[in-house]
């Protein structure tokens, strides 16, 4: 099973392509929609959880990094969120982007080349939440 983990507020449309993942279960202070057919769970249940996590912006990566119990962690690079940032502050970056505890997984080929050539390379391209490759 993998467990999501969201941030309070976020794209509702994310809920239906998570969705379509065969098991999975959702983390976060926010509420779903009424329809959405996965068990939802509040963020501080993540910590008994222990499947595989993945993460989905740098502030839920931070919380991945330190659980003790999941049997794998990754952080689901969907966009770039710190471009633009001023000032941006590598070295915070890098606690994320090169944390031994996380795998980074990315949603394109460009995204792919720059996390790769500035921190780590990536384990996965996922497209479209499709996570059905590395739940094997």
């Amino acid at each position: 099973m993998i467990g999501f983990l969201l941030r309070q507020t976020f794209d509702s449309s994310v809920l239906s392509k998570i969705e379509d993942n065969k098991e999975c279960c959702v983390f976060s202070m926010g509420s779903p929609t009424p329809n959405f057919k996965k068990p939802f769970l509040q963020a501080l249940r993540v910590y008994d959880f222990k499947e595989t996590v993945v993460a989905t912006d740098i502030t839920t990566a931070m919380l991945a990094s330190t659980l003790m119990l999941p049997k794998k962690k990754y952080y689901y690079i969907t966009d770039l969120e710190w471009v633009g940032h001023k000032p941006l502050i590598y070295q915070e970056l890098k606690e994320i982007y090169l944390n031994e505890e996380l795998d980074l997984i990315v949603s394109n080929e460009s995204n792919y080349r720059i996390v790769k050539n500035l921190f780590k390379e990536p384990k996965f391209i996922v497209k479209n939440w499709d996570f059905s490759e590395i739940e094997k």
